[in-house]
C-alpha cells in the first residue's frame, strides 16, 4: 500500500509537473515563436498554401479543446506582395484523440475578420493557382480535373465566420464582386446515417443585400436558394462523379422583379426597367460550366420583351453557344399603325440566331420587322470577338471585333472595331479596308481579259459621336485598268437619322467600244463616255449636280430638292451648249446593249475568311460567281438615225384641274415627312411633288444643220407635264406635251402635239425607197396609254392621229393607171413626164388597245382620188385594208384596179380584187364647196341638196 501510495503521489506530481510544463510551454511568451511556427506549418500542410501566424497562438482545454490564433496571413505565391487571405482571429476546435495523434482533423473552425482577395490578371495568372497546384500534386490529381482546395477543405468541416469580406476581381473581364457577409456558416449534420452539409450566409454583394441557404446531402439531391436584392435564385440537382471532381447536374431558375437592380449588382451602368426569368439545366463538367436548355424571358415595363433560348457551354474558357434571340419591341398589347411617312417608321420585332465558338460569332436567320417593311438575311459573319469586359466606369465593352471576306492569304474586305458601351450602344468605332479584283464583281469575262479591269480599292471608317452614327469616310476607287475609271466617296455627319451627307460618284471609259467589247457586248463607237454626280444632303433637302458625257456632247444637270410643308419641292435644270445627234444615237444604242437582258446586275458573294473557321482549309473559288453581264447576242442591224424626223407640232398647254383644296399626303418640315408611298410609287410621289426643271439645248447638231431645243418639266397639284417641247431641225419642227394625272389616272400618260415642215423626199431617201416623192409632211396626234412599261404602253394605246401632206409629186404614174384605166393613162401627160403630181394626202388614224382603224384615208392627184379603209392590229400581227382608186370627182365610178392588203402585218399579202360593178346612179356634179383630201363619196352624202346626191351618169 505504501508503494502504491508513493507511486500515486509521484505520478500525480509528474502529471502536475507535465501539465504545468505543458501549460508553461503553451502560454509562455518564451515559446511564442515556436507555437506560431508549429501552427503555421500545420496549416500550411493542411491547406497546401503558405500560412503565416503573426499574432499569438493559445491552447484552451475548457470548455473545449481548441486552439486560437490571431494575425493569420496567407500571402499569394503567384503574385508576390498580394494577400490572398487575412484573419484577425481563428479558433480551431480539435478532436482530442485525433489531435494527440497529430492534429489531422479540425472538426470546427470559427473565425472573425476574414479578408480574402481572389484576383485574376490579364495574363491569366491568379492569386490562388499556386496553392491549387501544390495540393493537387500531393493528391495525384491533374490540373485539368482538379477542384479548388479551399472548397474541398471547407466542405468537410463546421465553419462559422463573422465579419467576412471577400473581393473577387477578374481583370480580364473587368468584373468585381465585393461580398460583405455578417455571417457565413458551413454545418455538418448526420441525417438518417448520412452526412449532410448546410451552407448559409447573409450580407451584401456590391451593396445589394444577399442571402443564401444550401443543403448538400451526401450522395443525394442538393438544393440551393438565394436572394440578391429583388432577385430570387434556386438550384436543385445532384452530384455526378462522371463529370469530374465536384461535378454536378442541376436545374437553375432565376427570377427578378427589377432588371436594373441586377445591373447594379453587377456594377454595370445602364437603365433597364422590367422583370426577368431564366430557366436552364446547369452543369459543372471537368471544371467548366455548361448551360443547356436555356429559356429566358425579359419583360420591360412598357411591354417590350426579349426571349433567348439555346445553350451556352464551357463557361470559364472561350465559350460555345447556339442561341435563338427574339425581341418584341412593341409588346403584346401594343399595335402600331402602318407607316405613312419616313418619320413614322418604327421597328417592331427583331430575330436572329447567334452561333459562336473559339471567339467567333455568326448571325444566322436575321429578321427585322417594321411597320413599313420586313427584311431577312440568311447569314452575317463570322465575326471574331476579342473580349467582352466591364470598364472601370461600369460600362460593358466589346473589344477587338474583326470581320473578313475572301481568300485566307489576302481577304477582299477586312474590318475591325470596338464598342465602349454595349448596353447603351455608344462609343463604337469601325474601320475597314477593301481590295477586290474588279473581275470578282463581273459575272462573265473572258479569262484573257480579266486583268484589264483592274482592282477596287477602298476604306471605310464609322464612329459614334454624341449618339450619332458618323460616317467619317467611305471611298472606293478603281486601280490598274486602262478600260475604265471609277470613284465613289460618301460622308455623313449622321446616318441614323440621315443628316449632312455628301456623295460623289464618277464613272468613265476612255473608249466605250473597247469597254463593251471587253464585256462581250456588241461594241458601240461612243468615244469617251462618262457620268459624274455630286449630292449634298442638308437639313431641308438635297442639292445635286452632275454631268453626262458621250463623244462631243456634254449635258449638265443641276437640282435642289427641299421638303416644304411636308411636300417635296424640286427646282433644277438640264443644259447643254451642244448636243450631237450621233452621240445621242450611240448613247441610246449603248443603253439598249447593256440592258437588253434582265439579268444585268451586281452580285457579290460572301466569301468567309477560312482563318475564322478552319485555318487549314484551302479556299475553293471554282464556284465563285462574279458580277454578270449578258453574253453578246447576234449583231443588231445598225440604225442610222441621223435623218430621223420626229412627228410633233406645237400645241397649247393642257388645262390644269383646279386642285386648290388638294391636301398633300405629308406634313412637316424635314425629309422624314416624305411619305413612304411617294418613295415606292412614282405616281404617289407625283401627287405631292412641286417641280420645275428647265431643259435647254443651245445647239442640236446633225447632218442637216444646227437647231435648238427649249422645254420644261413641271409638276404641281398632282399633275405633271413635259412641254412645250419644241425641236427645230432640218427645216421642220416638232412640239408636244406629255401629261400625267396622278390624282385620277396615275398610271396613264397623255401625249398631244403636232408637227410640220418635214420634207417627204428626205424621208423616202432615208428609208432607201425606190419610189421618190416630194412634198411637205404635217401631222397631229392626241393619245393616251399606260406607262412606264413599254408592253403596257403598246397594249393600252388609245386616241387619234392624223397625217397630212401638201402639194408634191411622186415618181410613178401607176396611181393614175389604177384610177383612170389603161387608155386614159396611155394618153396622159403625166405618163409622158414620168411622174404624178400629188395634190394632198390625208390619213386619219384611230388607236384602240393595239388596233388601228383607218377610215377614209385619201391620196389625191390632179385626176385620181384613192380612198382606203380598214384596220390593222400590231398586237395580233394582222392587217385588213382595201384601197379603191377612182377618177377625181366621180366617187361612184368603177375603180379600175382596187386592191387589198391582208394577212400578217409583218408579211402582208397585196392582191388586186375583181372590178366592182358600176353603181346604178351617180351624182351629176360634185358640190361647189368640194374640199380636197376628203373622200368624194363622203362629201356627196353630206351635201344638203338631194339633187346632188343621185342622178343619171
Amino acid at each position: 500500500m505504501r508503494i502504491n501510495r508513493r507511486l500515486i503521489r509521484l505520478s500525480a506530481v509528474f502529471l502536475a509537473g507535465f501539465v504545468a510544463s505543458l501549460a508553461f510551454v503553451l502560454e509562455s511568451s518564451s515559446f511564442r515563436s515556436w507555437r506560431n511556427a508549429l501552427t503555421a506549418d500545420f496549416l500550411t500542410d493542411l491547406l497546401g498554401q503558405t500560412v503565416l501566424v503573426e499574432g499569438n497562438v493559445d491552447l484552451d482545454f475548457f470548455p473545449s479543446f481548441s486552439l486560437e490564433a490571431t494575425g493569420l496571413r496567407l500571402p499569394s505565391e503567384a503574385m508576390p506582395g498580394t494577400e490572398l487571405l487575412t484573419l484577425e482571429t481563428a479558433r480551431l476546435h480539435l478532436a482530442p484523440w485525433t489531435g494527440a495523434a497529430g492534429w489531422t482533423q479540425l472538426p470546427m473552425i470559427e473565425a472573425n475578420g476574414l479578408r480574402m482577395e481572389l484576383l485574376r490578371l490579364e495574363d491569366d495568372r491568379t492569386s490562388w493557382r499556386t496553392a491549387q497546384k501544390s495540393i493537387d500534386q500531393k493528391r495525384g490529381m491533374s490540373s485539368s480535373d482538379a477542384s479548388p482546395a479551399l472548397i474541398r477543405f471547407m466542405s468537410t468541416r463546421d465553419i462559422h465566420f463573422s465579419d467576412m469580406k471577400v473581393a473577387v476581381e477578374n481583370r480580364q473581364t473587368g468584373f468585381v464582386f465585393d461580398f460583405v457577409l455578417d455571417t457565413f456558416r458551413v454545418d455538418q449534420k448526420a441525417v438518417a446515417g448520412e452526412r449532410e452539409v448546410a451552407l448559409v450566409f447573409d450580407g451584401k454583394l456590391n451593396d445589394e443585400h444577399v442571402t443564401l441557404h444550401g443543403v448538400f446531402p451526401e450522395d443525394e439531391a442538393f438544393s440551393v436558394t438565394s436572394r440578391i436584392g429583388v432577385t430570387d435564385l434556386s438550384m436543385r440537382g445532384h452530384s455526378d462523379p462522371s463529370l469530374g471532381p465536384l461535378g454536378f447536374d442541376s436545374r437553375l431558375e432565376i427570377k427578378t422583379e427589377d432588371l436594373n437592380a441586377v445591373l447594379q449588382a453587377l456594377s454595370l451602368r445602364g437603365e433597364v426597367h422590367g422583370s426577368g426569368r431564366l430557366e436552364a439545366r446547369f452543369l459543372r463538367r471537368h471544371g467548366l460550366y455548361d448551360f443547356e436548355e436555356i429559356e429566358t424571358l425579359l419583360t420591360l415595363e412598357k411591354g417590350q420583351s426579349v426571349k433567348l433560348a439555346g445553350f451556352l457551354r464551357k463557361v470559364g474558357e472561350p465559350p460555345e453557344f447556339d442561341l435563338k434571340l427574339d425581341v418584341d419591341l412593341l409588346g403584346e398589347k401594343t399595335l402600331t399603325a402602318p407607316a405613312i411617312f419616313l418619320r413614322d417608321i418604327r421597328p417592331e420585332a427583331l430575330g436572329m440566331r447567334l452561333v459562336g465558338a473559339d471567339k467567333l460569332l455568326s448571325i444566322e436567320d436575321f429578321n427585322l420587322a417594321t411597320n413599313a417593311f420586313s427584311e431577312h438575311l440568311s447569314d452575317i459573319g463570322p465575326f471574331r470577338v476579342g473580349d467582352i469586359k466591364r470598364t472601370p466606369d461600369g460600362k460593358l465593352a466589346l473589344r477587338d471585333v474583326s470581320f473578313a471576306l475572301g481568300p485566307l492569304d489576302k481577304p477582299f474586305f477586312s474590318a475591325a472595331g470596338h464598342m465602349d458601351d454595349l448596353l447603351n450602344l455608344r462609343g463604337y468605332d469601325v474601320k475597314g479596308d477593301l481590295d477586290l479584283p474588279a473581275a470578282q464583281v463581273l459575272r462573265t469575262l473572258r479569262p484573257e481579259r480579266v486583268h484589264e479591269f483592274g482592282r477596287l480599292l477602298g476604306h471605310v471608317y464609322i464612329t459614334e459621336v454624341d449618339g450619332r452614327t458618323v460616317l467619317e469616310d467611305f471611298e472606293i476607287e478603281e486601280r490598274d485598268s486602262d478600260l475604265w475609271d471609277g470613284y465613289l466617296s460618301l460622308r455623313s455627319e449622321s446616318l441614323f437619322p440621315l443628316k449632312d451627307t455628301s456623295l460623289s460618284v464618277a464613272l468613265s471609259a476612255p473608249d466605250g467600244a473597247s469597254f463593251l467589247e471587253a464585256l462581250q457586248l456588241t461594241p458601240v463607237d461612243t468615244g469617251a463616255a462618262g457620268v459624274a454626280l455630286d449630292l449634298v444632303r442638308h437639313s431641308k433637302g438635297i442639292e445635286a449636280s452632275g454631268e453626262v458625257s458621250t463623244g462631243e456632247t456634254r449635258i449638265s444637270l443641276m437640282g435642289d430638292l427641299n421638303i416644304i410643308a411636308g411636300a417635296p419641292v424640286l427646282r433644277g435644270s438640264i443644259n447643254s451648249k451642244a448636243v450631237y445627234l450621233r452621240d445621242l444615237q450611240n448613247a441610246i444604242r449603248t443603253v439598249r446593249e447593256v440592258s437588253r437582258e434582265p439579268g444585268v446586275y451586281l452580285e457579290m458573294r460572301s466569301v468567309q475568311l477560312k482563318e475564322h473557321v478552319d485555318p487549314t482549309a484551302s479556299e475553293d473559288l471554282s464556284g465563285f460567281q462574279p458580277l454578270v453581264l449578258p453574253a453578246a447576242e447576234p449583231e443588231l442591224r445598225e440604225e442610222d438615225l441621223s435623218d430621223f424626223q420626229p412627228l410633233v407640232l406645237p400645241s397649247p398647254a393642257p388645262a390644269v384641274e383646279d386642285l386648290s383644296d388638294f391636301q398633300p399626303l405629308v406634313l412637316g418640315d424635314d425629309a422624314g415627312d416624305l411619305s413612304l408611298a411617294a418613295l415606292k410609287n412614282p405616281a404617289e410621289l407625283l401627287r405631292v411633288l412641286d417641280a420645275e426643271i428647265d431643259i435647254t439645248f443651245d445647239k442640236i447638231i446633225g447632218q442637216e444643220g444646227i437647231s435648238h431645243m427649249a422645254s420644261a418639266f413641271t409638276a404641281q397639284n398632282g399633275r405633271a407635264w413635259l412641254g412645250p417641247l419644241r425641236v427645230d431641225y432640218g427645216g421642220g419642227f416638232a412640239s408636244f406635251f406629255a401629261t400625267v394625272d396622278a390624282l385620277n389616272r396615275p398610271d396613264w400618260i397623255e401625249l398631244s402635239g403636232s408637227t410640220g415642215g418635214w420634207d417627204v423626199g428626205r424621208l423616202t431617201n432615208g428609208l432607201g425607197g425606190k419610189v421618190h416623192a416630194t412634198g411637205t409632211l404635217t401631222g397631229r396626234f392626241d393619245l393616251a396609254a399606260r406607262f412606264p412599261e413599254p408592253q403596257d404602253f403598246a397594249s393600252s394605246l388609245t386616241g387619234s392621229a392624223e397625217i397630212e401632206m401638201g402639194p408634191g409629186q411622186v415618181s410613178t404614174t401607176l396611181i393614175d393607171l389604177a384610177g383612170l384605166g389603161v387608155l386614159p393613162w396611155l394618153f396622159s401627160a403625166d405618163r409622158r413626164a414620168g411622174f404624178s403630181p400629188i395634190s394632198c394626202i390625208r390619213a386619219p388614224l384611230r388607236f384602240d388597245s393595239g388596233r388601228v382603224t383607218i377610215n377614209d384615208a385619201v391620196l389625191e392627184t390632179a385626176r385620181v382620188q384613192v380612198v382606203a379603209k380598214g384596220d390593222l392590229d400590231y398586237l395580233k400581227d394582222t392587217i385588213d385594208l382595201r384601197a379603191e382608186p377612182r377618177p377625181l370627182g366621180r366617187p361612184l365610178a368603177r375603180s379600175a384596179w382596187p386592191f387589198e392588203i391582208s394577212g400578217q402585218l409583218s408579211k402582208p399579202i397585196v392582191k388586186l380584187v375583181q372590178r366592182n360593178k358600176r353603181r346604178a346612179t351617180e351624182p351629176i356634179t360634185m358640190p361647189d364647196s368640194r374640199v380636197p383630201c376628203i373622200a368624194d363619196v363622203a362629201q356627196i352624202r353630206a351635201a344638203p341638196d338631194p339633187a346632188l346626191r343621185t342622178g343619171p351618169h
